[in-house]
């Protein structure tokens, strides 16, 4: 048990303790002077003090000085510390965090990093625990604290290099928990990999106890000759990318520490070797390749790149789900006799998009029906009373089922307002010559993310002179209002279907919005969130989130996939190394972490199968390496003080005494102010007149 001081420097204020008692002791001359005659003619004689000043109340100044020295003792903060128990080598855990990512499956690594578990294994003491954490972007516990070394042996023979990528912080996260929960007041960390430098990024935000031994075992040694493929999508002609190009770019590098020969790239269609490129690249060198792909695409097509064998085979194979070349099938419903150009407009505006395409089909109201619904994913009514009867209902069926609904409500459009299209319809309202602007919500639907930036050039120049009111309410959302706060376009989801309701005419009496270079893109934006398209990516990365629902929009035949959805439907997984597992009902989102083509099917066995693509994080590939003593310098560790508080007192434990003795300085300086104040007020009453006598012996 030993006594420390925070702040030592403070005990100097002990000397002004000396300071009172001196001037207490201090001899006083009467300095207040008084009238006398002229003493010129009188011999000066030199006073002599007889005595000087006594202690009044010795007591009293003792209490206050006591009182003082706790005072300063408890600003120089001083503390008890208790010295740490001896501990015994049965109280040392030790966890062994094994890096278990792609990286480490170079020839020799692994075997290394076996070799070195084994012997912290084979080192353990009498009673000592021990205990096994596999780790890649996540960490598992393979064998919790033991003294068994013979289960930690067999937890060993279980682990083997998978195909993610490195993340320290997930192993070191783990080992820190398993040690704080134990029995231990202390622990050692034993880190064995090959130290990826891409996997440090989460260093940053881990902190181990201080009293945790952080030790780090490199397993490192020459690479060889590794091809890895970083990347493939397709471009056009131009060699811009487009997920409706004829050609697939290949990115191929050598990222071992040997050059690469006579190696070959094949390209795999459907499971068909179509076309193979030979490689030959230095050490750290790179190559783009570019393959033609000369086979329809009306279905999506499975792509599989495949390089012979090198130091790593996780990145020998990269795989691709193209999306099929099949445009949004949109049907615009305008009058047999259309009054207006609006047809004419939405035509130019939807025949420019690219990505994707957008396939019109023009119909008067009369040949909408049940059978052209099923092959159509949008509808826009331009204009048109809404139907009623049959054609209402399979209206709002088609909605409901995961249709898009656009209504142009400016002029006649019945006296039935179905209850999926947002907001309630209004009369119509004029504006003065100078008509009103355009204002984006940017908070609302996706329709308004083309023109985050670019407002002042593709719409700002928008005048409207002639709308219908609309009165919107929750969960009505308003992508486009005028300057007067009224809605321009309004939007609701109902069912698995999305509407939209403008509400003026395209029409140059009523607005210029036709006119202006951001229709084009405000339309083809609008005809996308109505169809629920989203850019599907060709392939995902092990431990991605898949949603479901977009595949269905891209995958043709899968229309009812979203109506299967919403209803809470069963989805069946079948996984690329075999074996199947099945989504709780209802859900969408499916996380994927094996590499390699997945099929989700639905449980009623109906509908296409949707095709998931999954590979490497390519980012593991770089063998680029971190220093055993640079990545324990980036390990962060916690304070003394964040410790106590996590792990409460201990071997160590600092109690503080400073509060102590500022406390009882307080109440003795509180006892010396009563008993001063009681001693004042007793010296300051007047004694008591003693009666005198005059010469006749008489009391006046």
């Amino acid at each position: 048990m030993t006594w420390g001081l925070f702040n030592p420097l403070l005990l100097l204020g002990l000397s002004a303790l000396a300071v009172p008692v001196l001037v207490h002791l201090a001899q006083r001359q009467e300095r207040d002077g008084r009238r006398f005659p002229s003493l010129m003619f009188i011999r000066q004689v030199p006073f002599q003090a007889r005595r000087r000043r006594t202690l009044r109340d010795p007591w009293l100044l003792l209490l206050r000085c006591l009182a003082l020295i706790l005072l300063v003792l408890g600003f120089v903060a001083p503390y008890l510390e208790r010295a740490a128990a001896p501990v015994a080598p049965s109280e040392l855990d030790l966890v062994l965090v094994l890096d278990r990512s792609y990286s480490m499956a170079v020839e020799g690594h692994w075997k290394a990093a076996r070799r070195a578990v084994l012997d912290r294994i084979d080192s353990l003491k009498s009673g000592q625990r021990a205990a096994l954490v596999a780790f890649d972007e996540r960490a598992e516990v393979v064998q919790a604290l033991t003294g068994d070394a013979a289960a930690l042996r067999s937890a060993l023979d279980t682990v083997q290099p998978g195909s993610n990528g490195t993340r320290f912080g997930a192993g070191l996260a783990e080992a820190g928990r398993i040690l704080k929960e134990g029995s231990a007041r202390t622990g050692t960390v034993l880190l064995i990999s090959d130290l990826q430098a891409s996997g440090a990024s989460d260093l940053d935000a881990l902190s181990l106890d201080p009293e945790v031994t952080l030790e780090v075992v490199p397993v490192s040694g020459p690479v060889g000759a590794n091809a890895a493929i970083m990347s493939a999508r397709l471009v056009d002609g131009t060699g811009l990318p487009s997920d409706r190009g004829t050609d697939l770019e290949v990115v191929v590098r050598n990222t071992g520490d040997a050059a690469l020969e006579a190696a070959e790239l094949s390209l795999e269609l459907d499971g068909r070797r179509v076309e193979s490129r030979p490689l030959d690249l230095a050490a750290g060198a790179a190559q783009t390749l570019l393959l033609p792909l000369s086979v329809a695409r009306d279905q999506p097509l499975g792509v599989r790149l495949k390089i012979n064998t090198d130091a790593l085979a996780a990145d020998n194979t990269h795989d691709l789900i193209l999306p099929p070349r099949h445009p949004i099938r949109v049907v615009l419903i305008e009058p047999a006799e259309p009054v207006t150009a609006g047809g004419l407009y939405i035509s130019e505006a939807l025949r420019l998009a690219r990505s994707p395409e957008v396939n019109l089909q023009r119909l008067s109201p009369g040949a909408l029906n049940p059978a052209a619904l099923s092959d159509t994913q949008v509808i826009i009514w331009d204009d048109v009373s809404l139907p009623s009867g049959p054609v209402a209902e399979s209206l709002s069926a088609f909605v409901v089922g995961g249709g898009g609904l656009m209504v142009v409500a400016a002029r006649d459009v019945g006296s039935a307002w179905p209850d999926y299209l947002p907001g309630r319809l209004g009369p119509r309202r004029s504006t003065d010559a100078d008509g009103l602007g355009l204002i984006a919500d940017d908070a609302g639907v996706g329709i308004t993310s083309p023109f985050a930036w670019d407002m002042g050039t593709a719409l700002d120049a928008v005048r409207v002179w002639s709308y219908r009111s609309l009165e919107t309410a929750p969960p009505d959302q308003v992508p486009f209002r005028l300057e007067d706060g009224a809605p321009l376009l309004a939007a609701r989801e109902h069912g698995a279907g999305r509407t939209l309701v403008l509400t003026s005419a395209l029409d140059t009496g009523w607005n210029t919005l036709p006119l202006e270079p951001g229709f084009p893109p405000l339309l083809q934006a609008a005809v996308q969130w109505l169809a629920n398209w989203t850019q599907v990516p060709g392939a995902y990365l092990s431990g991605s989130v898949v949603d479901l629902r977009a595949l269905a929009v891209v995958t043709p035949g899968a229309a009812d996939w979203l109506r299967y959805l919403a209803e809470r439907g069963e989805v069946v997984v079948e996984l690329p190394g075999g074996g199947a597992w099945r989504l709780p009902a209802g859900q969408a989102l499916l996380p994927v972490a094996e590499v390699g083509i997945h099929e989700a099917h639905r449980g009623d066995g109906a509908g296409p199968a949707l095709r998931i693509a999954v590979n490497t994080d390519r980012s593991e590939s770089m063998l680029d390496t971190l220093g055993a003593a640079d990545l324990a310098r980036r390990v962060g560790r916690r304070s003394n003080a964040a410790t106590a508080e996590l792990t409460g007192p201990g071997a160590g434990a600092v109690s503080p005494v400073g509060l102590y003795l500022l406390a009882v300085a307080l109440a003795l300086l509180l006892l010396e102010s009563a008993i001063s104040n009681r001693l004042s007020v007793g010296r300051g009453r007047l004694p008591e007149p003693v009666p005198t006598m005059n010469r006749t012996g008489a009391v006046p």
